[in-house]
């Protein structure tokens, strides 16, 4: 069987959508040697790295602009293809799948770019899970949020939650961590963590409120806001501004770096409003931090009874939990502990065979 896959996400500067696709099809690649995997991509950009499973001979790579890759899958006789992305650019002929990450342009558009271009995209959206067989959800949460805005058969839906790689670890060498301390100027013998995309959303507000209030904490614990600007970021400015040189903004990091500054960690905090899944939170547990998160959307089904759960509107409730954790080693050991575990029910392994199931399961019924 020929599957198509959109994968152009793999080959830019990857989110969470990037990361999601690109260890979906390295363990699908590796499980799957019966059938061949066609990769669709919409740009020439090349990785900033090499991607080893490219050079699999059950895989192919093909440019296609947008608008031609339904002509395209036509031509390269795609049996079934799989959005990852949101759409279904191509078309498969036995059947097609269609994964939806969160439903954010719907639940939050006020916190998105450009209200007309969200509402389109939910419409072409909504069309794409209709004319799909089915839907891949990355989360209960989401699944609910598919059944309520899109309308469709819940039989149709399968929720394969994502996994986390493995090179994400508690041993890093010390001498990394000071490096790596040193590279983003963290001079604190310690650090609390955030890691995501700087937006309305990830309700950093809060965090930062939070952290201003605890100015007994800022001699020990610099604040590390690990990763870019995103949309809407100019709203929070005056609030890392007031608080100076405690509060560091990283940028895009680099894996090692990222892998890092996780191990390097005390705490790592999670106040987002909503999340189709969360993978930080996944990366902090296996790098062995204690978590403080949201009990809200699908955080509670990642975290579970591993870390402390509170209203991210609450910012008393927050500080309180975040002064618990650091004064409170023994909760730290059982944190770190629990997460470590949890984590371990999360791989790209298992992905990928419940991906592969799905696409069994329409094969069978076409």
């Amino acid at each position: 069987m020929r599957i198509g896959i959109d994968a152009t996400s793999i080959f830019l500067r990857k989110g969470g959508i990037g990361y999601y696709t690109y260890n979906l099809l390295e363990h699908l690649t590796q499980i799957d040697t019966e059938n061949e995997y066609i990769l669709f991509k919409t740009t020439h950009q090349q990785t900033e790295t090499p991607i080893p499973f490219l050079m699999r001979p059950n895989l192919k790579i093909l440019y296609t602009a947008k608008s031609l890759q339904k002509w395209r899958s036509h031509k390269e006789r795609i049996d079934l293809y799989h959005g990852t992305n949101f759409r279904l650019r191509g078309r498969g002929k036995i059947g097609n799948v269609v994964t939806i990450h969160d439903l954010a342009f719907k639940v939050y558009p006020h916190f998105l770019k450009k209200n007309f271009g969200q509402f389109l995209s939910f419409l072409k959206t909504k069309r794409d899970v209709h004319l799909s067989d089915r839907v891949i959800a990355v989360s209960q949460h989401t699944a609910r949020d598919i059944m309520k805005y899109f309308k469709i058969d819940p039989k149709k839906i399968r929720v394969i939650y994502h996994g986390v790689e493995s090179y994400f670890r508690p041993d890093v060498a010390p001498e990394s961590i000071s490096a790596v301390k040193e590279k983003y100027g963290i001079v604190t013998p310690s650090y609390i963590l955030w890691v995501g995309t700087i937006e309305p959303r990830k309700n950093l507000q809060a965090l930062l409120k939070v952290y201003g209030q605890l100015k007994n904490i800022h001699q020990k614990y610099s604040l590390v806001l690990g990763g870019g600007w995103g949309w809407k970021y100019e709203e929070i400015l005056p609030l890392i501004q007031s608080l100076g040189e405690k509060v560091k903004i990283t940028g895009y990091l680099p894996r090692e770096d990222l892998i890092t500054l996780y191990a390097g960690a005390h705490l790592f905090v999670y106040p987002s409003l909503y999340e189709g899944f969360g993978m930080p939170l996944l990366e902090a547990m296996k790098s062995g931090v204690p978590v403080i998160a949201s009990n809200t959307s699908c955080i509670p089904e990642v975290v579970g009874e591993s870390g402390i759960l509170v209203d991210p509107l609450d910012i008393s409730q927050m500080a309180g939990a975040v002064m618990r954790v650091l004064s409170d080693k023994a909760l730290r050991t059982s944190l770190r502990e629990k997460g470590m575990e949890r984590a371990k029910l999360f791989t790209w392994n298992r992905a990928a065979q419940e991906t592969l199931r799905v696409y069994q399961e329409i094969v069978k019924s076409a």
